[in-house]
């Protein structure tokens, strides 16, 4: 099969297929390293994959997207207009009109490339090129957009939720990536949304046997990983940073390691935290190589999740795997049943830094609770979020959207 997937991708993800001296390649458009675990699940299973992506840095006057070919990957690459509101070479920021340029050009990749099934991420500018093809296409749906205005109102949010409105409302073959996010989509979707979650990508899982045999490290000195995108009131790093500096009350030798945008040396998480009183133990470490991430986050006692709502977070799925214990929100979004609804994890108030604390300081003091749901958690991540049963589980979605397109045009 022939399969085109319309997303977020960047180049550096998917360097195993591109060879190694990338330097002349667009970089493609990051923050979605999961869809390079299905791309290459996809491959191994034996398809054709087509990727469909756009990247700042292809000039919004190039007149076809730029494709770069090489044995069982195709990569066309789109360009995105720099402002989401202001002007750019006469034309209006993307959001002003759906992305409409965007949008275009990612159909004349579709165009070009001829696939035989569309897999649409996220239910904006490449779900409505998808659909717009009228080809075969599955919509995944990663977010909702409701909540996402909920917790950013701005009127970039407010048109993105109207561009997933219109996608939702003419999707005919709708996954999402959590029964949350399935419940959220159906205000607006005319079918109902299976539920695939992301795929986990290849990690070094600790097994059952060796962590009972070697147990963690001193729980007396913890390592508290926190890895978010961005500062602001949807993540609730500083709620988290709160919770960490209660924790060092109790256990001074405590240290939080922090990943991601905003958290690096320097930048505004230090920044504010530096003014609050709360960089204690704390080390900012912001954005590093995904690789180097996981590398780093299987050295860590336990990963703090402080944030408000989510849909279906690798991060989690990556500690469950990699044995570290979560802590996270009870009532955000997806989070309890990714986590089992408590048994792959600490469910607590992650809207107050008391409540985090004290959950943190029942994971640490109970070394037997530790280790039930390290074990607990690492067979739910391979279970449940394994990338083989992902693929397999999309791949009969792509052809009921095969066969459905083939009956309408027969009809």
């Amino acid at each position: 099969m022939r399969i085109g997937i319309a997303g977020p991708v960047a180049t550096e993800n998917i360097v195993r297929f591109l060879g190694k001296d990338t330097r002349s390649l667009p970089r493609g458009y990051g923050g979605a390293p999961f869809l390079s675990t299905l791309i290459s699940t996809l491959v191994g299973r034996g398809h054709d994959v087509s990727v469909y992506t756009t990247s700042a840095d292809v000039s919004i006057l190039t007149p076809e997207p730029l494709r770069v070919k090489r044995p069982r990957l195709t990569i066309y690459y789109c360009p995105v207009r720099p402002h989401a509101i202001r002007f750019h070479e006469a034309l209006p920021g993307r959001i002003l009109d759906g992305f409409a340029l965007e949008r275009r050009h990612l159909r004349r990749a579709i165009e070009l490339d001829q696939p035989d099934v569309i897999h649409a991420h996220w239910a904006y500018e490449f779900a409505l090129a998808g659909i717009a093809s009228r080809r075969p296409c599955v919509v995944t749906v990663h977010d909702s957009p409701l909540q996402v205005l909920r917790y950013m109102p701005n009127p970039y949010r407010f048109g993105r939720l109207l561009m997933a409105i219109r996608a939702l409302r003419r999707a005919r073959f709708l996954t999402a990536v959590s029964p949350y996010i399935a419940e959220q989509v159906s205000k607006f979707s005319k079918v109902s949304a299976s539920v695939i979650p992301n795929p986990m990508p290849t990690v070094p899982v600790i097994s059952v046997d060796a962590m009972r045999r070697d147990g963690p490290q001193d729980l007396n000195a913890p390592v508290v990983a926190m890895i978010l995108n961005g500062w602001g009131r949807l993540k609730n790093p500083l709620k988290g940073l709160k919770a960490f500096s209660l924790l060092r009350s109790y256990m001074p030798s405590a240290r939080l390691r922090l990943y991601g945008h905003d958290f690096g040396p320097g930048q505004l998480a230090e920044r504010l935290a530096r003014a609050q009183g709360l960089i204690a133990g704390v080390e900012f470490i912001g954005t590093i190589q995904h690789s180097d991430l996981l590398v780093e986050l299987s050295t860590s006692n336990v990963l703090l999740h402080p944030s408000l709502e989510e849909a279906c977070p690798l991060v989690l799925v990556e500690a469950m795997a990699l044995g570290i214990p979560v802590v996270a929100g009870d009532a955000s979004g997806a989070v309890p049943w990714m986590l089992d609804h408590g048994k792959c994890g600490i469910l607590t108030d992650v809207r107050s830094a008391d409540a985090m604390c004290q959950s943190l300081l029942v994971l640490l003091q109970d070394r037997a609770r530790y280790n039930t749901i390290r074990e607990a958690g690492v067979r739910r991540a391979g279970e449940v979020f394994n990338a083989d049963a992902v693929a397999e589980r999309y791949e009969q979605e792509y052809f009921r959207a095969i066969k459905g397109t083939a009956n309408e045009i027969g009809t």
